[in-house]
């Protein structure tokens, strides 16, 4: 079980920087979008923060948080997006994929009947929907209409 935790930990510190990058792309003075770079800031602060939780949880259960090497994918990391949309469904994946990582840890807890595990990932789990939510809505809310960029950018401020 516990090498499940340290994959999890990995991956958190993984989409930290898939999600960082965005924050640095919008913050940008060629970009100027200061509310969509503090949004992904925010977002990826809290998946370092995440991996802190599993870390400590595994601590807690008397085992070691060993880190492994975080593999960037092969096509690179996105230093630039041609558009909002392209960002934010980077983001959706991302947080779908570590969704899926949450959901295959908790089905071996409960083969396991590890119910402290259990419990411990289900906070995760409904966090990863709520992301997922808000990201969709922003999606849908950015297909409005043109001065929907502008509009969100200043409401994220």
């Amino acid at each position: 079980m516990i090498s499940g935790y340290r994959c999890i930990v990995v991956d958190h510190l993984a989409i930290w920087s898939r999600i960082q990058l965005p924050a640095s792309y919008f913050s940008r003075p060629d970009v100027g979008l200061s509310g969509f770079a503090k949004f992904f800031r925010n977002s990826a602060n809290e998946e370092i923060e995440h991996a802190r939780k599993f870390s400590e949880f595994i601590n807690k259960r008397n085992s070691k948080v060993i880190l492994k090497n975080i593999i960037l994918p092969s096509d690179g990391v996105p230093m630039d997006f041609k558009n909002i949309h392209e960002a934010i469904d980077l983001a959706i994946d991302k947080e779908l994929y570590v969704s899926t990582q949450i959901v295959e840890l908790h089905k071996l807890a409960s083969k396991m009947n590890d119910a402290t595990t259990q419990d411990f990932l289900d906070e995760f789990l409904q966090e990863q929907v709520d992301s997922v939510s808000k990201l969709r809505e922003m999606r849908s809310r950015l297909r409005l209409d043109s001065s929907a960029v502008y509009l969100m950018d200043k409401e994220l401020r």
